[in-house]
């Protein structure tokens, strides 16, 4: 319960500026010491979403980047913020080895990457993607009407 109570509460990069700058400054955290490139881009009009949307948005990229540096050997994420008139859409992407999204582990067996991105999906009302193949990459994506 504490885990989930510390991270509910909204991040500091939040606090700190908008969900454009707190995507670019958790990927350049994420990535540090790796030798990944990622490039951030915020497209449409940025204006402020609830409280619950951004944070929730900023750990799935968050989550999403991680598991792209630690797992997939990618030598290139892209984050693409899209502010559209009736929705939000976030797409993280990578060059690295991919997976069979069907065979990746369960919270049950302590991975809780996906589970947790789906989760998050869930309580925002939004619809999460995850596209992958072996030696193929993979992008997560996630549109939530705001």
């Amino acid at each position: 319960e504490t885990r989930h109570s510390v991270w509910d509460l909204r991040a500091r990069a939040l606090e700190d500026g908008n969900l454009g700058s707190a995507i670019s400054a958790t990927a350049s955290y994420v990535r540090n010491g790796s030798h990944v490139d990622v490039n951030v881009s915020v497209t449409g009009q940025p204006r402020p979403l609830p409280r619950l949307v951004e944070s929730h948005l900023l750990r799935i990229s968050q989550e999403a980047t991680a598991n792209a540096v630690k797992h997939a050997q990618a030598s290139q994420i892209k984050i693409e913020l899209n502010y559209r008139n009736d929705a939000v859409h976030l797409t993280v992407s990578d060059d690295g080895q991919g997976f069979s999204p069907e065979s990746v582990p369960s919270g049950e067996s302590g991975h809780f990457g996906l589970l947790g991105m789906r989760e998050r999906a869930e309580k925002m009302g939004g619809l999460l993607n995850v596209s992958s193949a072996p030696g193929r990459g993979a992008k997560i994506e996630i549109t939530v009407t705001a």
